[in-house]
């Protein structure tokens, strides 16, 4: 899949919790995407004028805001994060910790804003899928073939449990395999599409992709329902940029079938 528009990067903006709050609060927002929202300090109005205050000091400080406010250049990208189009939120657990992204775009215009500990950052970037996928830490496809099993089997075996369903020797085989590619610990984030209407309304897509990060590699995990209608089944396959900047985009599409 090739980038659909060109961009620019820039700077990124490294915000703490506090100043993100306290900069979205000042430009009247409203609320925050939810993979973002963050505890909003200060319970009494007192604490309130504390918080602010440090908030608003930290950004001038580091250049980030002057008398007249905030940079205009982060202005622009939150009103972007807050006003979207579209966008894709991240929510996983990696080495590092947890990870929440959101990538937004509007007529082309794209932001990435990710948190991660107690920083927030925010950045411009391309189209959602691409930027959603810069969000994960880097890792390679893992190796192996796609291993595909009832989807109650698989939860099983991604959860580390050991009893399973018997089934068929080829069944048996696949999650011979499917053990194998899983040895060790396991890192999972789960992307999922949302639509804005003309009121600014957001609206969760049907389906998301789920990226599971092993010893071993990565891959991404879908699902579908066999013929008429039967068992859900599910799909295990190596993921690279490429393969996950895909399906990341086909959450968008109309009528696919949930994964």
């Amino acid at each position: 899949m090739a980038e659909p528009a060109p961009w620019i990067p820039s700077v990124p903006f490294v915000l703490t919790g506090t100043e993100f709050d306290v900069v979205w609060e000042h430009l009247g927002l409203g609320a925050t995407p939810v993979a973002l929202r963050l505890p909003s300090p200060g319970r009494t109005r007192e604490e309130r004028r504390r918080v602010v205050a440090a908030g608003v000091a930290g950004l001038r400080a580091r250049g980030l805001a002057g008398p007249a406010g905030p940079d205009p250049a982060l202005v622009r990208l939150l009103t972007l994060l807050a006003r979207p189009d579209r966008h894709l939120e991240v929510r996983g657990r990696f080495d590092d910790g947890p990870l929440r992204a959101v990538a937004a775009e509007r007529d082309g215009d794209g932001v990435l804003a990710v948190h991660t500990g107690t920083a927030v950052t925010v950045t411009a970037a391309g189209s959602p899928a691409f930027a959603a996928v810069s969000a994960l830490p880097r890792r390679a496809p893992g190796p192996g073939p796609a291993v595909t099993l009832p989807t109650a089997e698989l939860a099983r075996v991604l959860d580390g449990d050991a009893r399973t369903d018997p089934g068929t020797a080829g069944d048996d085989e696949q999650r011979a395999r499917l053990a194998s590619l899983l040895a060790g610990p396991a890192h999972r984030a789960q992307i999922c599409a949302v639509r804005h209407d003309h009121w600014g309304s957001p609206a969760r897509l049907p389906g998301h992709v789920a990226v599971v990060d092993t010893p071993r590699g990565r891959y991404r995990l879908t699902r579908g329902t066999g013929a008429h209608g039967g068992p859900e089944w599910s799909t295990l396959a190596p993921a690279g940029d490429g393969e996950l900047r895909d399906r990341f985009a086909e959450l968008f599409s109309p009528g696919r079938s949930a994964a």
